[in-house]
């Protein structure tokens, strides 16, 4: 089966970007979402069936030899939702099956207590993170790291809206000079702009873009337009990095 280049990976990058766009311009705001390509044999019946609870399946028609030989899981995220939080932690268990007993047993009980089950699933939810000490993203990142991890894949890119510093303001309206990194509470910075956030990482490395967009009124008005691209190439950390097998050890052997 032909292997597919690192020019169709990133040109399977620029049309989630394509896509990331058009929803933006339609719904003004953009949920994160995440999609793995993985070789449709070489998924485990057991993660094959779990997955199909959590995402919808692509045949991923860029292999001219034989396209239906991948599949992309594409996995829409939630760092908030308890009920999408309490799938995450499921799959992450080291035992599935006892894990979701517990956790649907823990609800009935928090439910008996609260009186709903939406406020049950959040007390589990908001009591599991308490006691790793973690966040909903951190959910979210380790659950993809495992299921890359599980599908054995091939690459991954994750799509998000994020804030970022500017080094100049813009003139006329328009968006200029934009440099630096994410960090917390950009959204507070006045001259913080927002962009499209989207990673490409496969075997060889890892791809950034950063694409800022303009609003008609800031974080909440009607998305007019789109900048120039920031793009990297490696180099990139974080929570969302390093989700393929063997990433920590091919980044220690670049020197990064």
């Amino acid at each position: 089966m032909k292997q597919l280049s690192r020019a169709e990976l990133v040109r399977w990058h620029e049309s989630t970007l394509d896509t990331a766009k058009k929803i933006l311009l339609e719904q003004n705001r953009l949920y994160p979402v995440a999609f793995i390509l993985a070789r449709q044999m070489e998924l485990d019946p057991y993660v094959r069936s779990k997955a199909l609870e959590l995402t919808t399946w692509q045949p991923l028609d860029l292999s001219g030899d034989n396209p239906a030989a991948y599949v992309v899981l594409s996995f829409a995220l939630s760092y908030t939702d308890a009920a999408e939080l309490l799938g995450y932690i499921t799959f992450l268990a080291p035992d599935p099956v006892q894990m979701e007993h517990d956790l649907h047993h823990a609800v009935a009980v928090g439910k008996g207590v609260v009186g709903s089950a939406r406020k049950a699933r959040q007390m589990v939810v908001d009591t599991f993170l308490r006691s790793q000490n973690c966040d909903g993203k951190d959910l979210a990142s380790s659950f993809l790291r495992k299921m890359c991890h599980s599908v054995d894949a091939e690459a991954i890119v994750k799509v998000d809206e994020a804030w970022m510093a500017r080094t100049t303001a813009p003139k006329g309206g328009v968006i200029a000079d934009i440099r630096g990194g994410l960090a917390k509470n950009l959204e507070d910075e006045p001259t913080s702009i927002e962009v499209i956030m989207t990673n490409l990482e496969t075997r060889e490395g890892m791809r950034g873009v950063m694409l800022p967009f303009n609003r008609t009124q800031r974080n909440s008005g009607q998305v007019t337009g789109f900048g120039a691209p920031v793009i990297h190439e490696d180099g990139l950390t974080g929570r969302f990095t390093d989700f393929l097998p063997g990433a920590a050890e091919r980044r220690k052997a670049r020197g990064q």
